[in-house]
């Protein structure tokens, strides 16, 4: 099994949603199209799978109107990640985003939700 970096996209795609934050298409463009990977390896190939499985973390983390469930969430975020890994080439799966971009995966989400 592969293991996605703390700041791989897919990693804090799921974790955001983990939060109750469902991705915006400009998260996810901003996360999954990158040009920094060889040629034929693009994580925007698995934009559907992983746009379900942060759709499944979300509604766990949101079980109903005012509830929230971020623990079962996270697990359920570490559960599909492994999943996801195993669908991800090596090089999509080697990503830590050190060298495509300086922000961390984490800040952005930040901002972009608003929680800066």
């Amino acid at each position: 099994m592969k293991h996605l970096d703390h700041q791989h996209p897919v990693r804090v795609i799921l974790y955001q949603a983990a939060l109750g934050n469902e991705p915006t298409r400009e998260f996810l463009d901003r996360l999954l199209v990158r040009d920094d990977l060889p040629e034929g390896h693009d994580l925007n190939r698995h934009r559907r799978r992983i746009t379900e499985a942060a759709a499944k973390v979300y509604e766990t983390a949101n079980p109903a109107p005012g509830a929230h469930a971020h623990g079962p969430a996270r697990q359920l975020a570490d559960e599909l990640c492994g999943d996801l890994a195993d669908h991800l080439s090596i090089h999509e799966a080697a990503i830590t985003n050190t060298e495509a971009n300086p922000e961390s995966l984490a800040d952005i989400g930040a901002r972009m939700f608003g929680r800066n």
